[in-house]
């Protein structure tokens, strides 16, 4: 035991050093481990490694959809930015539109309901582009009609159809389109409202401007095969995944719909004979009645025909195919050696 007056010593140079600022504690060092506060409420539930995996789905299925909304659309669709986060279920429910419009998704065998959620604006440009329009938005916004909600729901379809390929990491799945909703309401039964739930955002150009399609995936939904979410399987896909997507490709653009036009002729008129024309009146065209026709495809001549007729139908031979550079340089030319 030391003496009172050992003690009284230790304790003058404990006095000491406490007026000149040093201290006993250990300082802040690389030692110390990095302390991140942890909210138990709504617990990460993927890892990284398994986030990487999701994100590659994602990509995957939106280079898929993008080749099946421009075949539906008959105009070019781009993917774009994925963006993953990981939310509570209630979350989701609180951050949806006044009016959303959410198809209900299964992933069989897997068990639950995968939300697929478009923007109500998105929905009236497909419709619009699907009944022949340019792609507009009604200035007012409602729920889509009874044939409305057939076409978005056909398209639907095939954009969920199109989860089997981008996401066979997840194994051998049958995704189909259960539902598609207008409301917020129903789709409180999919989930708890504590349920960790993965956001993915999946961003598409369509016609000059961005949109985004929202999937919501409950994490019991994959919770079965989470482990399939590492770098090995993800490598093995990602090693298929070109072989798999020259053929998907192929697929889509053997099926896309490409708008053909015969070109009768040409003329130029000023705008006081255009203003007068009137029932009776005779056009002089520009174009030889020996002279094959234009036939133009997406806008640029590709081939040259003769008029006929099939049945009750007007119809169009092909009597060549024209080179890139006989496009290029212009059909009359060409026209002429045909002739």
């Amino acid at each position: 035991m030391p003496s009172g007056r050992s003690l009284k010593k230790n304790l003058g140079r404990w006095s000491m050093r406490r007026k000149s600022g040093i201290s006993f504690l250990p300082s802040s060092s690389s030692n110390r481990p990095d302390v991140k506060p942890y909210d138990f409420r709504r617990p990460d539930k993927f890892s990284k490694e398994q986030l990487r995996a999701l994100e590659t789905m994602f990509n995957t299925w939106a280079r898929v959809a993008s080749l099946t909304l421009s075949s539906y659309l008959r105009t070019p669709v781009q993917s774009g930015n994925i963006g993953l986060t990981q939310i509570l279920f209630d979350e989701y429910v609180q951050g949806l539109p006044e009016r959303p419009i959410i198809a209900l998704l299964s992933l069989a065998p897997l068990p639950g309901t995968v939300l697929l959620q478009l923007d109500i604006e998105l929905a009236f440009v497909i419709v619009d582009r699907l009944l022949g329009g340019p792609g507009q938005v009604p200035g007012h916004l409602r729920e889509p009609t009874e044939i409305e909600d057939r076409l978005l729901r056909e398209l639907l379809s095939q954009l969920v159809a199109n989860l089997r390929e981008a996401w066979r990491i997840l194994g051998n799945l049958s995704p189909a389109l259960e539902d598609v909703i207008y409301s917020a309401q129903p789709i409180v039964q999919v989930a708890l409202a504590t349920d960790a739930c993965l956001k993915g955002q999946v961003e598409f150009n369509l016609l000059g401007r961005p949109w985004w399609v929202i999937f919501c995936v409950p994490f019991p939904v994959i919770e079965p095969v989470a482990r399939q979410l590492n770098i090995r399987t993800l490598l093995d896909v990602r090693r298929r995944e070109p072989e798999r997507n020259d053929a998907l490709i192929r697929r889509r653009l053997e099926q896309t719909q490409v708008d053909l036009r015969v070109i009768l002729g040409r003329v130029n008129l000023s705008l006081k004979d255009l203003i007068g024309l009137g029932p009776g009146d005779v056009i002089r065209l520009d174009q030889p009645i020996d002279r094959p026709l234009e036939l133009a495809v997406a806008g640029g001549t590709r081939f040259l025909v003769r008029p006929g007729r099939v049945g009750r139908r007007l119809a169009a031979q092909v009597v060549k195919v024209l080179s890139e550079e006989e496009s290029k340089n212009g059909p009359r030319d060409a026209g002429s050696q045909a002739g």
